[in-house]
């Protein structure tokens, strides 16, 4: 999912674990599908809606950019380490 939102490209994916949480913390950025009639009216809307699928790609590039980026995790996972080296264990 986030390969494609990296992408730009817009997602419709089951909304489980991770996928719930991208979902929600990227509003706009795809659909959420359980059943095959929901898969099948995302994918037509995104097949028949040009205009929607490229906000949908925007969308879901900002949200990695600003919220899953190597940098960004990098410098989350450095403070993780530093605050763990400085603990008494």
């Amino acid at each position: 999912m986030l390969l494609y939102m990296a992408c730009g490209a817009p997602v419709a994916v089951s909304p489980v674990g991770m996928n719930a949480d991208v979902l929600r913390i990227a509003p706009g950025s795809g659909f959420a599908a359980r059943r095959t009639d929901e898969w099948l009216d995302a994918l037509e809307r995104l097949y028949t809606d040009g205009e929607l699928a490229r906000s949908m790609g925007a969308a879901g590039r900002k949200a990695v950019e600003e919220q899953f980026s190597s940098i960004l995790i990098a410098g989350r996972l450095a403070g993780i380490l530093r605050a763990a080296g400085k603990s008494d264990v």
